[in-house]
């Protein structure tokens, strides 16, 4: 399989930020000669409210941007531009999963409702789909990915390609991380964003661009997880943008 130095990776999965005993956010390193720029879907601490529907048909705009790229091994300074390009991408792609989730919050709040989920995604909505760039030897936030589990995420009208997958979307064939792994015996449903760097640095990736469209809650002990500390941590990771 030939590997490019740029490399597009969808995360089309579920997302945790996991705090340690400290609760301090777990980071890992990124590697010599690698940077990564992370276009993330929805701010820290918010539950990305998006449908299948419109999962697969971000994933499919992105694939058939990418298909139109050459010199993948040349893209070195056209890196930034082309992540802006995905952005621009998913804003309009998403704008109407969006307003419905405002329309929504609106909605109950006019009801003397509050649904958290909806609350922190409209008040957030200034964050979506923003770029955090990393360069060798910064810190990156070593956010866990996950499957989705249960029957009702997958409705019968709607055909599944990207949905719960982490999609390599400039290899042939957009392999999923997943079925890669399985291939050389090793079945796993989550990963971590270290992890994934790890395994594309070893196949000789420099640059990188993760579209994440997964949550990003944060799990930890519930001593670290009052509305406060969220709003603060929030605010601190943001300052990196």
């Amino acid at each position: 399989m030939n590997i490019p130095k740029t490399m597009v990776v969808g995360i089309n999965m579920h997302g945790e930020l996991h705090l340690k005993q400290d609760g301090s956010l777990r980071k890992d390193i990124v590697p010599n000669n690698f940077r990564i720029n992370v276009v993330n879907a929805v701010a820290p601490g918010v539950t990305n409210i998006i449908s299948v529907e419109t999962i697969e048909k971000i994933s499919e705009k992105i694939s058939n941007k990418i298909k139109h790229i050459k010199n993948w091994d040349k893209l070195k300074k056209k890196f930034n531009k082309l992540s802006e390009g995905i952005q621009d991408l998913l804003v309009r792609t998403n704008k109407k999963q969006a307003e419905e989730n405002v329309k929504e919050h609106q909605r109950l709040y006019a009801k003397n409702k509050v649904h958290l989920s909806y609350q922190e995604f409209a008040n957030c909505c200034d964050h979506l789909f923003k770029i955090t760039s990393y360069e060798s030897g910064d810190t990156i936030p070593d956010k866990l990915y996950l499957k989705f589990e249960g029957e009702a995420l997958k409705p019968d009208n709607i055909k599944e390609k990207y949905f719960n997958t982490i999609t390599l979307y400039n290899l042939e064939g957009e392999p999923d991380v997943f079925e890669m792994m399985k291939s050389v015996g090793l079945d796993i449903d989550q990963i971590t964003t270290g992890q994934l760097i790890e395994l594309l640095y070893s196949l000789g990736v420099e640059n990188l661009i993760i579209v994440d469209l997964s949550c990003s809650i944060f799990r930890g002990d519930e001593k670290h997880l009052s509305e406060r500390n969220i709003r603060y941590m929030r605010r601190q990771m943001m300052m990196d943008e």
